[in-house]
This record gives structure tokens, C-alpha cells and sequence, in this order.
């Protein structure tokens, strides 16, 4: 395959990160866990098929340790998404939390890694929404008659995870 310049690597690169944001942007704001969980088996696909074509461009020489490094960390992105959904399914809120906090640091290096390459479009949530999160409350916020909650952001809006000794629950804050 034929290596590209730095501007047309640098085009054709930000072309298939508009498309990720476009189809991030159509995923919606989830509820609660059952949405969050739906959300989250859609986005991560879409986030491989950006990687495989970012993956089938040819950087030149100079980007190409650095855009090899991006994706690895869209690589990890997606593994701790696979996993979060794991985690949301079997109620293990705390490893849950734990990926979020993963995710929000993958994002940042992503920004960076972006803005490095020149691709300063992409740096808005690459990976598909799914490092959107801020790093949840590491205690809980109130116990209420044996229920433990705890908060976190995720998409701009605001989650409280409401654990009973039966059940969890992840109900958005209005």
C-alpha cells in the first residue's frame, strides 16, 4: 500500500473520525442500566469499524510510531468497553466504576495522542462516547435504609447507581 503525505493522511483521518461522531451522536443519552448497556453493544462495534479503517491507512514514516500508538489505545478503549458491559451485566458496580475511571484516562491520552498527529478533530471523543465518563463517587453518597448509592457522570448528564441487597439499579439524575 502506498504511504501518504502527512496532509492527505492527516484528510482522510479526520474523515473517518467525523463518521464516528456522527454515528456517536445518534446512540442518544441512556436512562438507566439497560439502556447505558444497549448503548454501549452498539457503540463499541462502530468504534472497530473506525479502527479497521484508520488501521487501512498508510502513515507517513514521521506519524507512523505515534499513529500506531493511537491505535493501541483505541484498541484498549474498546477492551474495557467489552468489559464495562461485563461488568454492568453482573452488577459488579465497583469494577464498573473502575472502568469508567480507565476509560476517562484513555480518553485524555487519545486527545493528546490526536492533537499530536494534527488530527485535532477527532480529539472530541474518538472513541465513540464511550470514555465520556468522569470518574464516579469512591464512596457512597448516602445510605438510605440498606441501599448504597453512588453517582457518576456519564454524557454530560448525571447517574446515581442504587444497590440494594436484591438488586442494582442505575437511575439518571433529573
Amino acid at each position: 500500500m502506498k504511504t501518504l503525505t502527512h496532509g492527505r493522511f492527516v484528510y482522510l483521518a479526520k474523515r473517518v473520525c467525523a463518521r464516528a461522531h456522527r454515528q456517536a451522536a445518534a446512540i442518544g443519552h441512556p436512562a438507566n442500566r439497560e439502556t447505558f448497556t444497549r448503548d454501549l453493544r452498539k457503540a463499541i462495534p462502530r468504534l472497530g469499524n473506525r479502527v479497521a479503517d484508520l488501521r487501512a491507512l498508510t502513515p507517513p514514516p514521521e506519524d507512523a510510531a505515534a499513529f500506531q500508538r493511537l491505535l493501541g489505545d483505541l484498541d484498549s478503549a474498546g477492551f474495557a468497553g467489552l468489559h464495562l458491559i461485563d461488568s454492568l451485566q453482573a452488577h459488579q458496580i465497583r469494577h464498573a466504576k473502575t472502568l469508567l475511571r480507565k476509560l476517562d484516562r484513555l480518553e485524555k491520552r487519545l486527545n493528546r495522542r490526536s492533537r499530536n498527529l494534527g488530527l485535532g478533530a477527532c480529539a472530541k471523543r474518538l472513541a465513540a462516547r464511550l470514555p465520556a465518563a468522569t470518574p464516579p463517587a469512591t464512596k457512597p453518597v448516602a445510605t438510605d435504609g440498606g441501599q448504597n448509592r453512588f453517582g457518576f457522570t456519564f454524557q454530560g448528564q448525571k447517574f446515581r447507581v442504587v444497590r440494594t441487597r436484591t438488586e442494582t439499579t442505575i437511575v439518571l439524575v433529573k
